[in-house]
């Protein structure tokens, strides 16, 4: 059964399109490294046979192994297949097949899922706190440059188009293989409360 998105009901956490949170304490411990997904894909023109391959991050959001990441990652393309992997943790390691729940191209969002039960899987939390102008963030993903996961820092630079849209600003660095990638802040859960009718659609195909 197929998960519905309602874009202006709920917050993606993902690196090019909104905020997630994590700890107080340590908002980017190593800890959260269980929580990251490397993804890659692989397109196959249906005319010409080329293939074309996407690199990105995404996170956890359900043990069962749903997680989340930028649609761009793994393009659908019409008359084209997709095949998508990925590695739970780290870059390197066991490569599992997952499939596609639902895409909201319109917002580069994309949910997906581990075709096969992992065990230790580490979902960040949902919360329903909010967000503010100059909060300190941080962010870990799989990007082009490090061999492991990246950890850089940054600010809540703007809050867009207000509580209207749930999109923000951030001012932090950024390189190829960060898409997807979690935002974290303070509070150590994922903000703000429109996540609750994202979760009560993803709990339906349960």
């Amino acid at each position: 059964m197929a998960l519905r998105i309602d874009p202006w009901r709920i917050v993606l956490p993902l690196l090019a399109s909104a905020f997630a949170v994590v700890a107080q304490s340590k908002p980017c411990s190593a800890s959260l490294q269980q929580s990251l997904v490397y993804i890659e894909s692989a397109v196959e023109d249906g005319e010409s046979g080329a293939i074309t391959r996407h690199r990105g991050t995404g996170f956890l959001v359900r043990r069962t192994g749903y997680f989340l990441t930028n649609a761009h990652v793994a393009p659908r393309r019409l008359g084209a297949t997709v095949k998508i992997h990925g590695i739970l943790g780290a870059k390197q390691g066991v490569s599992y097949t997952v499939s596609e729940v639902t895409r909201d191209e319109d917002h580069d969002l994309l949910l997906l899922k581990f075709d096969i039960q992992l065990p230790d899987l580490r979902p960040l939390r949902l919360s329903e706190g909010a967000v503010a102008v100059t909060t300190e963030i941080c962010s870990a993903g799989f990007n082009m440059v490090s061999p492991e996961a990246a950890f850089v820092q940054g600010t809540i630079a703007s809050l867009g188009g207000g509580t209207a849209n749930h999109r923000w600003t951030v001012r932090m660095p950024s390189v190829p293989g960060d898409s997807g990638a979690p935002v974290l802040g303070p509070n150590g859960e994922v903000s703000p409360s429109r996540w609750k009718a994202f979760r009560t659609a993803m709990d339906s195909t349960m």
